[in-house]
């Protein structure tokens, strides 16, 4: 009796072993699959290098010169280039519960286009690998179990495509020499609001920055896409923000959340804290 329990246990053992190394081989092929999608979306940096000027800044409403002043891109080389290192925590329902996770985020400013790379902790050594990327006008997103399930897999169409742009002219805040491109047309709401919007790719997206009277973004809030079930329903989305600090040699904003404001309550299911922030690597 003691051998079959004893060959039981080694049996359950090596399954285990061999499952934790798979995971990690797995694990591992999905992140040379994000750094070659990072790479690819870096690599279109196409504008000559010059600095962000006062001249630039005329024309913009008042408060976001302001915004750009204090942001101390001014009289700096213009942003090509970001990476940003998040952590905090997220949850996929307003029943759900917290799971804590860490992410990098790299830029494109020239030719707009992201990749957000996370790793959030599902359950005691379980984790979900997760990526969105914008790109030529594309969004998609991919999550799966462990770096081996498939639980999300969204590759373009009008909701994914529109709510990346949303959520690429939103997270500007992390690059604010961007808000003079050609591409972004701002409109003064009064002496503490403007609204942005972006077109590129043939896609438009449109939000409103909220500022202080320092000059920093305090919310910006937009109707985005949210995907429900097999569709997108088009919902109001704001992203208060509570810190700021310097990262580089600019002061963005370091801590905040981001709400779906659903028709039964706000649904806060993104809380967010920046370690670090790097520009033109």
């Amino acid at each position: 009796m003691m051998t079959i329990i004893l060959y039981i246990l080694i049996s359950a053992a090596s399954l285990i072993i061999l499952f934790i190394l798979a995971s990690c081989v797995v694990s591992r092929q999905f992140h040379n699959f994000v750094d070659r999608e990072i790479k690819e979306v870096l690599q279109q940096d196409l504008t000559p290098n010059r600095q962000l000027t006062a001249e630039d800044l005329e024309g913009l409403p008042e408060c976001v010169q302001l915004w750009l002043r204090n942001s101390q891109v001014v009289d700096r080389e213009m942003i090509h280039r970001a990476r940003v290192r998040q952590t905090g925590r997220m949850k996929t329902s307003p029943e759900g519960r917290w799971m804590p996770f860490e992410a990098d985020y790299y830029y494109n400013v020239d030719q707009p286009g992201f990749v957000w790379y996370a790793r959030v902790r599902f359950a005691p050594g379980v984790r979900l690998l997760a990526r969105d990327k914008y790109f030529n006008g594309i969004g998609s997103m991919l999550i799966k179990l462990l770096g081996i399930f498939p639980v999300v897999n969204i590759n373009g169409g009008v909701g994914i495509n529109q709510g990346s742009l949303l959520r690429y002219l939103a997270e500007m805040v992390w690059f604010p020499s961007a808000a003079v491109s050609s591409e972004i047309h701002w409109e003064a709401i009064d002496s503490y609001t403007a609204r942005a919007t972006l077109k590129h790719n043939g896609i438009t997206g449109s939000g409103v920055f909220r500022f202080n009277e320092q000059g920093e973004v305090v919310e910006f809030s937009a109707t985005r896409p949210r995907a429900v079930g097999d569709h997108f329903e088009m919902t109001p989305w704001c992203i208060p923000i509570t810190e700021h600090q310097f990262f580089d040699g600019l002061r963005v904003p370091s801590k905040g959340e981001v709400i779906w404001k659903l028709e039964n309550g706000d649904f806060s299911w993104f809380q967010f804290q920046v370690q670090e922030a790097e520009y033109n690597f």
